[in-house]
């Protein structure tokens, strides 16, 4: 999709808007502004069966393109999304010109008598729209497995984690060797997980938390691929993007392969000269994905950016004048930055989970972009399924799914009761229950927990 038609549309999208605000209805200048803004809409969908616009902080993105450069110029048409609660606004093919039209009503409708007309979405279906959808963006309500498919999920979850990690594998043993890169596993691996999020994300994120795998490289490397693509479907990017960006974050980490053995598996800290030798592995890395067959161009471009901090500190150095970051790129960066804190590496020790968030939520508007971050901690929890933890009944629970209201109150089944006796069929309780006298909570997580202390399996209760 031409960037520049992609600008085009923003631009006139937004005029249109504002024109429809100034102008009485029929005016020439707004019939010549929204004719030119459907046609490039309808140009726009003659390629995608959908397109999508999402605003995040301040910034404007389309199907996954950051539009840096045109979202400062357009910040008062952000801010008017924003204040009216749009978060998205998806295109569907088959877009009428009345319906658009009814768009651009609701778009310029003064704030207040939309609140009163009972919101946006309530006032856009009023006028018999049914090919824009607006909404919000991040944590989604959780599909739900159908009775008895559970272990059917579990099992599939698994072979796509194991088809990544082999994938993985094979493309990092053909470029140390030298050998023809194929990505076309890697490609079914990265397909098959999308599929998988878009229908039940809660396995796959199940296995990127228990950090039971032996290989910290390679699982490392699918578990960013993971938390990515969970981000990424949140935000509604299409299936294209989410394959792309997929591939990008198995691969983020190639520019490692240069870096020699001994100083990757320092226990210690490591000398200015040696991390001066780390430093140069995002641009290897791209290097290696630009000279790899079948590598898209936002595979080189997170893996050159996975480093760089939303402020623009970091590594590789970069002008402060250069545009923001890649939406994929600061994605990755979350999902590296999360996975590595929770992972036992050569040089540090993991770290629990309600601390990684923290100590990120603490780095948020420096290190990470902070609506993004924001939408991830909803989307994994302070607690995320496959996490073990101890209630201040001195009751343990097994984390199963998310709770996208309230991140610090996950849905948990009790494994071992207050007295340490364990329970043999886990039986699930409500964190958000209160007790009717008081209304303090019943139940309130304490802490996570290693479930080998208590002598868990947590296979066993995925």
């Amino acid at each position: 999709m031409e960037e520049r038609l992609v600008e085009d549309f923003i631009t006139y999208l937004t005029n249109a808007t504002r024109n429809k605000t100034i102008y009485p209805s029929g005016h020439p200048i707004i019939m010549r502004s929204l004719m030119r803004t459907f046609e490039i809409l309808e140009t726009l969908l003659e390629e995608k069966e959908e397109i999508n616009i999402a605003v995040i902080g301040d910034e404007l993105i389309f199907e996954g393109m950051h539009l840096h450069e045109i979202s400062t110029a357009l910040y008062g048409f952000t801010r008017d999304l924003r204040q009216r609660e749009i978060e998205k606004i998806t295109f569907l093919k088959g877009l009428k010109n009345e319906e658009f039209l009814g768009l651009i009503d609701v778009l310029s409708m003064a704030q207040e008598k939309l609140k009163n007309s009972g919101g946006p979405i309530k006032v856009l279906a009023s006028k018999g729209v049914k090919n824009v959808v607006l909404g919000k963006i991040g944590a989604l309500k959780e599909a739900q497995p159908e009775p008895g498919h559970g272990e059917e999920f579990k099992a599939k979850a698994k072979e796509f984690y194991k088809n990544a990690v082999e994938a993985i594998k094979k493309i990092v043993e053909d470029i140390k060797f030298k050998k023809r890169v194929n990505i076309e596993k890697a490609r079914f691996a990265i397909n098959s997980m999308v599929a998988s999020i878009q229908r039940n994300r809660t396995p796959l994120i199940t296995l990127a938390s228990l950090k039971a795998h032996d290989e910290y490289t390679f699982s490392h490397a699918v578990n960013v691929a993971v938390l990515t693509l969970v981000q990424g479907e949140a935000l509604g990017l299409d299936r294209q993007t989410l394959n792309d960006l997929g591939i990008a974050a198995l691969l983020h980490d190639m520019g490692k392969l240069k870096v020699p053995e001994e100083i990757l598996k320092k226990p210690g800290k490591l000398t200015s000269e040696e991390f001066e030798l780390i430093k140069l592995h995002p641009a290897d890395g791209a290097k290696i994905l630009m000279n790899t067959p079948g590598i898209s161009k936002l595979a080189y471009v997170v893996t050159f950016e996975h480093h760089i901090k939303y402020d623009l500190s970091g590594y590789p150095v970069v002008s402060r004048g250069k545009g923001g970051l890649n939406l994929g790129s600061m994605l990755v960066r979350i999902a590296d930055t999360y996975d590595a804190m929770r992972s036992n590496r050569y040089y540090a020790k993991e770290i629990p989970p309600e601390k990684t968030i923290k100590e990120m939520e603490e780095s948020s508007g420096k290190e990470f972009e902070p609506v993004l971050l924001r939408k991830f901690i909803r989307l994994i929890g302070v607690y995320p399924p496959g996490t073990f933890v101890r209630l201040d009944t001195e009751e343990i629970g097994f984390v199963f799914q998310t709770n996208p209201s309230d991140p610090y109150r996950p849905r948990v089944k009790i494994v071992i009761d207050s007295n340490g006796s364990k329970i043999e069929k886990p039986q699930e309780i409500n964190l958000e229950e209160k007790v009717p006298e008081t209304g303090n909570f019943r139940r309130s997580i304490k802490e996570s927990v290693d479930p080998e202390q208590f002598g868990l399996v947590p296979d066993e209760y995925m």
